[in-house]
């Protein structure tokens, strides 16, 4: 029978415990379908786990020592109604579990953390990854990825926002996946686009070649030059399905841009909150209702709003953290 300090040292199960697809997981998966009875005891190791997938804050020595005191008043409780011949093991067992606990964090940071790199409302910026691959993230973005990539496993980021990956090719063509709420992007050197938003998700391939894996879907190769509204594919629970790409539009951002082409005001209302984190009241339907085309600027909120007003369509003025856009007087 197996242990709790066994389980949580088995890599199958840390994959399978955090989503991670490997066979190691699927063996593990499968272990639990034929010993069912163990399921109180996985809980245990998954609650564990759990409690070491932590914010990268380091413990300070009182909560270090809050932690001590609290465990030591657990075991000597249980102490109390542990038989006489059983307390050599049950202290050996509690000492290690002790030592976990305190090092805890050390341990996350050793085993189980991702370096997250996050870029703020309004900001842009550009991070290398271990294999030398290059990422650069738009407003409001956050990417996870293990520290410390091997030849052995496949290059694994996540990502919630949006972000241009230029991935470099290794000697082994070691697979490259971007991790998002309904999609991977699994590839070995190219340049590419991935959004993944609450409003919106879409990938834009500019160079080499990728494959788009979404639940429920078959998976798509793309070309250069193809785009995938995956959202819209989701929301309609329809198969994926390729068009082409509109790149100018879609890698406005990347220069600081953004371009809208006979979009409504509605959707430059979702991209003000997107990039910049500010609720857009509009302030009727005739607004609404409006479009706007060409390219503005996009490092700069101010200026993006007064190139909106400059247009003469419309009135805008900022209240607290809210925008509101109103017919002109």
């Amino acid at each position: 029978m197996k242990q709790v300090e066994e389980i949580i040292a088995e890599q199958g199960f840390i994959d399978w415990a955090n989503g991670v697809p490997s066979k190691q997981a699927d063996d593990w998966q499968q272990w639990m379908q034929q010993n069912p009875h163990q399921q109180t005891l996985v809980n245990e190791a998954l609650n564990f786990v759990r409690l070491l997938q932590v914010k990268e804050v380091t413990l300070s020595q009182a909560e270090i020592a809050l932690e001590k005191n609290r465990l030591l008043t657990s075991i000597n409780e249980a102490a109390k109604v542990v038989p006489l011949r059983k307390n050599v093991k049950w202290w050996l067992s509690a000492a290690a579990c002790m030592l976990l606990v305190v090092a805890s964090y050390g341990i996350y940071q050793l085993v189980f953390a991702k370096h997250e790199t996050t870029t703020a409302y309004g900001q842009i910026a550009k991070q290398q990854l271990p294999d030398g691959s290059i990422v650069l993230l738009n407003s409001n973005t956050i990417i996870k990825y293990e520290k410390k990539w091997d030849n052995t496993h496949p290059r694994e980021v996540w990502i919630t926002g949006e972000a241009f990956f230029e991935v470099q090719k290794t000697a082994n063509k070691q697979p490259f996946i971007v991790h998002a709420n309904n999609f991977d992007v699994v590839v070995t050197g190219t340049k590419f686009n991935v959004v993944n938003r609450p409003n919106s998700a879409n990938v834009l391939l500019k160079e080499g070649s990728v494959t788009l894996q979404a639940a429920g879907s078959k998976t798509l190769q793309l070309l250069p030059g193809e785009y995938v509204n995956v959202q819209n594919a989701v929301q309609h629970n329809a198969p994926l399905a390729k068009e082409l790409a509109k790149e100018e539009a879609t890698l406005a951002w990347v220069n600081k841009k953004l371009y809208f082409e006979n979009a409504n005001v509605t959707l430059v209302a979702q991209k003000i909150k997107e990039l910049y984190g500010l609720e857009v009241v509009i302030a009727s339907n005739e607004v609404a209702a409006k479009t706007v085309s060409g390219i503005l600027p996009n490092d700069s909120l101010d200026v993006l709003l007064q190139a909106l007003e400059a247009t003469a369509e419309f009135k805008i003025s900022k209240k607290a953290n809210s925008i509101y856009i109103e017919m002109p007087n």
